[in-house]
């Protein structure tokens, strides 16, 4: 999957003209029957989930052998990277963060409790898209991408586990430590390193990123970091101490995660919390 085909373009393909849509395309370096089958089985999740935090899939088509289009429908929206470059004062409104917060984790509380657990993989701010109503959407790259190697060869920040094709639930914590780490210091995460090995020799002997050293909140800070342990010691469960109900509450699975979510929140020790 080449870095070009991670890039959107809006369009208003549909002939009533009564919304515009969000046209997305990716281009696989190769997708097999097994390929197009995992993303057959992905948008079914995405329409039978019905989560805020997905737009709605209106429809898909493979083009030539390598390559996917589809359309979601559009609201006017920001993504997060977009919206730190716009509010240039490096500082964002904690409020703000706390809100976004609470939804990616009570997002990937829902992707997690599924059976088996899926994985969002892709969790970074250009990926994270800020809508009027203060909701956001998070892009499904990461659960359409076949292989996951092409996701390796992009310049998406993954977990180091990845590298390795050794990820679980952790390794969307991880991501998630970054993204709020990138959110509050506007700058990226391990950019004093400036190879994939260097990344890799730094986290395997526990050197945090140097911009952590910019976080001044405690709160914050604490959060980012117990995000960003070693994936042993990093935590594979997600409580949100505020709201956590921001899926669809006509989804009986959604319901389900939540309730999991709650009866989580006494294992201090495998749970991420916040009290920002």
């Amino acid at each position: 999957m080449s870095e070009q085909s991670l890039k959107y373009s809006i369009t208003t393909t549909n002939e009533k003209k009564t919304e515009p849509v969000y046209e997305k395309q990716i281009m696989f370096k190769t997708l097999e029957i097994e390929g197009k089958k995992k993303i057959e089985l992905v948008f079914g999740w995405l329409k039978n989930w019905k989560l805020k935090n997905f737009g709605d899939i209106l429809d898909w088509s493979f083009l030539e052998t390598t390559k996917l289009i589809y359309h979601t429908k559009f609201q006017s929206q920001i993504t997060l990277s977009q919206y730190l470059r716009i509010h240039d004062s490096n500082q964002i409104d904690l409020r703000i963060l706390k809100q976004i917060l609470s939804q990616i984790l009570s997002h990937l509380i829902f992707l997690h409790s599924q059976t088996p657990p899926v994985l969002q993989k892709v969790l970074t701010p250009e990926y994270i898209y800020l809508l009027p109503n203060k909701n956001l959407m998070i892009d499904e790259i990461g659960l359409l991408c076949v292989n996951d190697q092409e996701l390796v060869n992009s310049n998406i920040a993954l977990s180091p586990e990845f590298f390795a094709s050794n990820y679980d639930e952790k390794s969307d914590v991880f991501c998630l430590g970054l993204c709020l780490l990138e959110a509050i210091t506007f700058q990226k995460p391990y950019s004093e390193c400036t190879t994939r090995t260097e990344f890799l020799n730094n986290f395997k002997k526990e050197i945090l990123p140097k911009s952590l050293s910019l976080v001044q909140n405690k709160n914050w800070k604490n959060l980012i970091t117990k995000c960003l342990l070693p994936k042993e010691q990093r935590p594979s469960k997600s409580s949100n101490s505020s709201n956590s109900n921001s899926n669809s509450s006509n989804n009986s699975n959604s319901s389900n995660s939540n309730s999991n979510s709650n009866s989580n929140r006494n294992s201090s020790n495998n749970t991420i919390e916040f009290d920002c």
